[in-house]
């Protein structure tokens, strides 16, 4: 079902804008307007880890215009394997800083900001004022839960994914969104409970990661040039192990 674009289009694209996304402007469901929706869009990624990793890198190849990139981390050895984004850079530098400039690399057309600041209890000096959609790749249910919430009460979109062990799941939650209505709390009841799963101690892969991100940054995209239909109501399912994908409705609670 065609949707309502999220984003208002740019100015025209440059020669050099319509050559490098050649590709994406002959699909009939983006062109050459839906192109400079995304070169107009906003979004806000929290995490550069391994969910972010393919979300940025996706995001912003794809033209996205401006990506605010949130991770007070720092990269470690043990991240490269699945945080290909980073695999420049050497240890300790600041994941976010390390994302914005390859994000910057791969879409010389657009701009990233790097923020360093870490979501805890609120958002701290985060602000989502002219930001279009928020993409939350954290694996910190906290973090998870003010970004939900931030995102709720300024009526944006908010794509979720979590990637830990042999499993992933991704979900669009939006209430203003035309039968919308449906929220994190009612994936998870409650959702500070939701701790014992972390990367650090179950373990992932990169590739699991990148078929979560892959599907977070491809839902970012039909949202912003209003495409298809989205996963709201919706979460997708996937078992690395036994390689199946499975649908589960989700109604308010």
């Amino acid at each position: 079902m065609p949707r309502t674009p999220l984003v208002e289009p740019a100015d025209a694209l440059t020669p050099a804008e319509s050559a490098r996304f050649a590709r994406q402007i002959a699909l009939p469901h983006i062109g050459v307007v839906g192109q400079r929706r995304l070169k107009n869009a906003r979004v806000l990624v929290a995490g550069a880890g391994g969910l972010g990793s393919p979300v940025i890198s996706y995001l912003a190849a794809a033209g996205v215009g401006t990506l605010v990139i949130v991770d007070d981390d720092t990269v470690e050895e043990s991240n490269l394997p699945r945080q290909l984004i980073h695999a420049g850079a050497a240890p300790g530098t600041p994941k976010a800083e390390s994302a914005a400039a390859e994000a910057r690399r791969l879409n010389p057309f657009g701009d990233a900001v790097a923020v360093t600041e870490r979501i805890g209890g609120s958002l701290g000096g985060i602000h989502l004022e002219g930001i279009h959609l928020v993409m939350d790749t954290t694996d910190d249910a906290a973090a998870r839960l003010v970004l939900h919430d931030a995102a709720m009460a300024a009526g944006i979109p908010y794509v979720w994914g979590t990637a830990v062990g042999t499993d992933g799941m991704v979900s669009v939650f939006w209430a203003d969104a035309p039968g919308g209505g449906v929220t994190l709390r009612d994936l998870h009841p409650d959702p500070l409970a939701d701790t014992n799963r972390r990367c650090v101690v179950d373990g992932v892969t990169g590739p699991l990661c990148a078929a979560i991100g892959g599907v977070m940054a491809g839902e970012t995209l039909k949202l912003i040039v209003g495409a298809g239909d989205v996963l709201l109501g919706r979460v997708l399912v996937f078992d690395a192990l036994d390689t199946t994908w499975r649908e589960v409705a989700l109604r308010p609670a």
